[in-house]
């Protein structure tokens, strides 16, 4: 009877860790994608479940940028419904690339019908002291990976 239980209780918790995980980008349809020079950015539109509570979620991003980006002239800034929420400047190592952006999300920032929020992250970067030197560098780059997500 305990066993048929247990049982019962580990297969349920099972399947609602399945329709509990983080939804990605990869799963949503978007590959990795890159902003190449000393400015650009990336939309995104990213769909939200009627039963998402957006205003205890959050936008996860995982983005990799240049080992050589000057840290004092390159930032990320992160827009929801074209209103900027977040600005982080881009700081790499030789060894770690990668770079962790946790931003909060509200219900404000849905899309008219409710169904989505648009997402757009910009980037201006430089190697030395001045933007105009950066132009054709193709060391000026920054990654938004796929394995960014909606937790």
């Amino acid at each position: 009877m305990k066993s048929k239980f247990l049982l019962s209780v580990v297969l349920m918790l099972s399947a609602l860790q399945m329709f509990a995980q983080d939804r990605t980008f990869k799963s949503m349809g978007y590959d990795d994608a890159s902003i190449i020079g000393i400015s650009g950015s990336l939309s995104y539109f990213i769909k939200v479940k009627p039963d998402d509570n957006i205003d205890q979620s959050s936008l996860v991003l995982n983005l990799r940028a240049s080992q050589v980006l000057n840290p004092n002239n390159s930032f990320v800034v992160v827009y929801l419904k074209d209103e900027p929420v977040y600005t982080q400047r881009v700081i790499t190592s030789a060894l770690d690339t990668l770079l962790t952006f946790r931003v909060p999300l509200n219900s404000k920032y849905l899309q008219p019908d409710g169904r989505f929020i648009k997402v757009r992250v910009a980037a201006k970067m430089s190697i030395g002291d001045e933007y105009c030197k950066d132009i054709d560098n193709p060391a000026c780059w920054l990654g938004v990976k796929n394995s960014s997500y909606i937790s």
